[in-house]
């Protein structure tokens, strides 16, 4: 299945070696290769592009699932560049996860999730940057630039994504986006409740990645030193060696906490690791007020 989707993302997507290990905290080298021998693998057995016969529908629509969400993922957050969003990628994603949940075929409920998902950040893109082309946070965003009607689509599919008794990864990160979709100003964000979603994501996926994310809903919902101690903990994590967001939350929380001085060394480092212009850039932000606090 991992070859079955580097290989969608690299033909379908466009996406190099580099984009897609990030996708999946892997080596750049141990992707080009599992993409090498998935071409060779074609080539030598002749296999065909042709729809699935109807018993391996499933099977095939959850690799599918994951490339889309793929697509979504990197088209949010740029691999590198100088921009932060890949509009481009993230429309082609929506068009896709919307034609699944469409289809009497592939309409299931984890299609609908996805779809929910797309739509909920699909509707933010235009508020994260400003005028100058720079990121905007999403505590900083203007909320009346977010695209309601898709919102409000959001909801609808992910009404649909209720049906029956299934509650995948797909639905908890729709669940996640949803409450951000709700509230009509930061403050308003109900930081408990996305912490029961992650307290629940992680009992299905206890990645390094899932485990950075749920910290900052942890500082939220307990204080920044709360945060600060989830943080530490991942802190020796090999796949999130070299993973810019670890400092950079790790910054993030030893700012509000008034410890400058190490801020600005996690903020160094977090630069140092980044690849995308745009996030260098909100990074070098955080970095100069770090050190003139």
């Amino acid at each position: 299945r991992e070859a079955r989707v580097a290989l969608m993302l690299n033909a379908v997507a466009g996406f190099a070696a580099a984009e897609i290990a990030r996708l999946g905290l892997e080596s750049e080298s141990t992707v080009a290769q599992r993409l090498v021998r998935a071409k060779a693998k074609l080539r030598e057995a002749s296999i065909r592009l042709e729809t699935p016969r109807e018993g391996e529908l499933a099977e095939r629509l959850e690799g599918v699932l994951d490339a889309v969400y793929g697509m979504l993922t990197e088209g949010l957050s740029a691999h590198r560049g100088e921009e932060l969003v890949r509009a481009d990628v993230v429309r082609a994603a929506l068009r896709l996860a919307l034609e699944l949940a469409r289809d009497p075929r592939t309409a299931t409920p984890r299609s609908h999730a996805l779809a929910a998902l797309a739509l909920f950040h699909a509707a933010r893109v235009p508020a994260r940057t400003d005028p100058a082309g720079g990121t905007l946070l999403l505590e900083e965003q203007d909320r009346s630039r977010w695209d309601r009607r898709m919102i409000a689509f959001g909801f609808a599919q992910l009404s649909q994504a209720a049906s029956g008794d299934e509650l995948s990864e797909l639905h908890i990160e729709a669940g996640i986006a949803s409450q951000h979709a709700l509230a009509q100003t930061w403050a308003d964000t109900d930081w408990q409740a996305i912490l029961g979603w992650y307290d629940l994501l992680a009992k299905r996926n206890a990645s390094p990645v899932v485990r950075l994310n749920r910290a900052v809903a942890v500082a939220k919902v307990h204080g920044a030193s709360a945060g600060l101690r989830e943080v530490e903990r991942l802190l020796d994590e090999p796949a999130l060696a070299t993973f810019h967001l670890l400092p950079a939350v790790h910054g993030e929380l030893l700012t509000q906490l008034g410890r400058h001085a190490e801020a600005a060394q996690r903020f160094a480092k977090a630069i140092e690791f980044c690849r995308s212009g745009a996030e260098r850039a909100l990074l070098e932000r955080k970095l100069a007020r770090a050190l003139a606090p």
